[in-house]
């Protein structure tokens, strides 16, 4: 829930972070070679190999190969904004365009500073790869598949926090009539894995991004696995894609609006609605709701604000999805 701002902003920084000064290299590998060794280090993670034990000149040399041998597989799992990116890119390379760095990590893009502008520099070996992918039918309808099998691994990793690949599958096939191949969600997870960052896969459980912490992780493991899944409904998963709880429900627009009515930084005011989402989804406590919103600059002196406070938080918190009930919300766990 960043702001459009805030998104455009982080965008920049890490663009910045790649951009190279004074050069004019056009083949992949002579871009690839302006780069620092934790530069090459950095797409070397993305493609899956480990670089440190290369020279500089010899992990340009492996790269080269390897992003035009991974480039075609990567693309598949793309989203179709990306492929619109790309489009946009080949067809208007000094157009303004979006998701600069993630194509900068494929080492798909070079941005040259020059003149105090930049120039932006697709190596024709990519384009050509890029090229050749886009004028398949066939790549394109995969990557429509692709992107729905992606929207339900992302969606159970917002309304889980951790789940088992069976539990992919169980979901996908509620409302799919075709049933998944033997071995395509572990091919599918592993790639979009890297393509996306939503989600990490450890040995048959994938875990949202938002759990870094392994004992983290493991409590919440342990904690539920007595419980059965909520099966959302493809209303459900639309809105999981998007977010990790209910934005539109009545309890969250109502805490919301009490917090909106203190004084308070309103640049910090969308980053508090986050980190409060992810304390509740984490098992955070009412005391380090008062922290946040304090960071925020909102100060509850007086008891009845406190109490009022708490009992929107009560009624948000019954009636959100969260990940110690996998899915379902205390109010439904109650019931039964």
């Amino acid at each position: 829930m960043y702001s459009l701002e805030k998104r455009c902003k982080m965008e920049q920084k890490k663009e910045m972070k790649w951009t190279i000064l004074k050069s004019s290299a056009q083949g992949l590998l002579d871009c690839l070679q302006c780069y620092t060794k934790s530069q090459l280090l950095e797409i070397a993670s993305f493609y899956g190999m480990d670089g440190t034990r290369y020279r500089k000149h010899e992990l340009a040399e492996k790269l080269e190969y390897e992003i035009l041998a991974q480039t075609p597989a990567v693309l598949k799992y793309s989203s179709s904004e990306d492929l619109r990116g790309l489009k946009l890119l080949l067809s208007e390379p000094d157009g303004e365009s979006t998701g600069i760095w993630t194509y900068q990590r494929r080492g798909w893009l070079f941005v040259f500073g020059e003149d105090g502008g930049r120039k932006l520099v697709v190596p024709p070996e990519v384009e050509a790869k890029i090229a050749r992918f886009l004028s398949n039918t066939k790549n394109r309808e995969t990557v429509v598949r692709n992107q729905e099998f992606y929207r339900y691994a992302r969606a159970l990793a917002h309304l889980y926090g951790v789940y088992e690949k069976k539990q992919l599958m169980r979901v996908w096939e509620e409302f799919h009539s075709t049933p998944l191949r033997k071995g395509e969600i572990s091919r599918f997870l592993k790639f979009s894995e890297k393509v996306y960052g939503d989600y990490r896969v450890e040995g048959r459980y994938v875990i949202s991004s938002k759990i870094s912490d392994t004992r983290v992780c493991l409590n919440l493991m342990n904690e539920v696995k007595n419980l059965p899944y909520y099966i959302p409904d493809q209303e459900e998963i639309r809105l999981y894609y998007e977010e990790y709880v209910d934005v539109d429900a009545p309890e969250y627009k109502e805490l919301r609006k009490f917090l909106e009515k203190r004084k308070h930084n309103p640049l910090s005011f969308a980053e508090l609605m986050t980190a409060l989402e992810d304390n509740l989804l984490l098992g955070g406590g009412v005391s380090q709701m008062f922290l946040l919103m304090k960071d925020a600059g909102i100060f509850l002196n007086e008891i009845h604000e406190k109490e009022e406070f708490l009992a929107c938080c009560a009624r948000w918190q019954k009636r959100t999805r969260q990940w110690r009930y996998r899915g379902f919300t205390p109010e439904e766990i109650m019931e039964e």
